[in-house]
């Protein structure tokens, strides 16, 4: 009997507790660093070293032109036909000769971004579905640029590819919905300030988008159809070159139609080109700068950049 007591005694016993499991560490954010190489030279990962604010960080994964690109191609249409008409060839007979490691995919930027093929290979469905794209509307890209940024980014983080965005425009700074054309204020005051800097709307909206897309990797690509002279539309258009390339980007401006074709072809083969240095993000610093050295090639890369959240 008291053997069996002390069974059941020890049965009623609690446990002994377990170690709690241990948690995994945070992983560390990780920074892609997008650039180009301004000569047909070639890099390899012991080659490509990158410092970020001046202290040099270990390079985790180079991506180069043989691996695989996500282009995402953004129409921003609103009312040159015969511009558009233009873009369409130029863009079809573009995306013929491109390798199947390039993946497109059509979004359209008026009233918010709305995605009209999937990625893919398979150059035909774009081709329709640019073809029957409606030119007209508000101009879409100064308030789709943030959103493009995020998705072009969330697509890189979920494979090991390349991303690139690519608008394709007409828009005119007088076209969108917001009025950035700084009416002036008081008409019987000469010296009202918004009569000597009536691109001060214009610039404080750049500004605001060069703020923002330092947090994101994916290098920006303008294909704009109608270059304008006029005081306004230049302010807005060299934002547009400034936004490009700032995160190793560029912006090609159309005077005549028949320029189409070329400044097409530019752009892509600069997006084609593109390689992405992926380090890991240093220190606690929220901003900081970027150099790459790429054993003495010279590189065209983003400079700057706001440091990730950890995923």
């Amino acid at each position: 009997m008291t053997a069996a007591l002390a069974f059941f005694a020890l049965l009623a016993q609690p446990a002994p507790r377990q170690p709690a499991p241990r948690q995994p560490a945070p992983r560390q954010p990780t920074l892609k660093v997008p650039f180009r190489l301004e000569s047909d030279a070639k890099v390899d990962r012991a080659s490509v070293a990158v410092r970020i604010n001046g202290k040099a960080v270990r390079l985790q994964r180079l991506l180069g032109p043989s691996d695989g690109l996500v282009l995402l191609v953004i129409s921003d249409l609103t009312g040159d036909i015969a511009a558009a008409d233009a873009a369409r060839q130029a863009l079809t007979a573009a995306l013929a000769p491109l390798p199947p490691t390039v993946f497109t995919s059509l979004l359209r930027a008026q009233d918010g971004l709305t995605a009209l093929t999937n990625p893919s290979s398979n150059r035909d469905a774009l081709r329709t579905a640019f073809d029957t794209i409606p030119v007209t509307g508000y101009a879409g890209l100064l308030d789709t640029l943030e959103t493009a940024g995020a998705l072009a980014d969330a697509l890189s983080h979920k494979a090991a590819v390349r991303t690139a965005i690519l608008y394709i425009t007409d828009s005119l700074i007088s076209n969108y919905r917001t009025d950035y054309t700084n009416p002036v204020v008081n008409s019987s005051d000469a010296g009202d300030l918004s009569r000597r800097f009536p691109e001060g709307l214009i610039r404080e909206k750049m500004a605001q988008l060069q703020r923002a897309i330092r947090a994101r990797h994916t290098p920006l690509f303008i294909l704009h159809l109608r270059y304008q002279t006029d005081r306004l539309n230049d302010a807005y258009q060299t934002g547009l070159l400034d936004l490009a390339t700032a995160t190793a980007g560029d912006a090609a401006f159309c005077r005549t139609i028949a320029d189409v074709p070329d400044n097409l072809n530019a752009l892509l083969t600069a997006a084609q080109a593109l390689h992405f240095a992926e380090v890991e993000a240093p220190g606690s610093k929220a901003e900081g700068d970027i150099a790459i050295d790429a054993g003495g090639v010279s590189v065209k890369h983003r400079a700057h950049y706001t440091r990730p959240r950890s995923r």
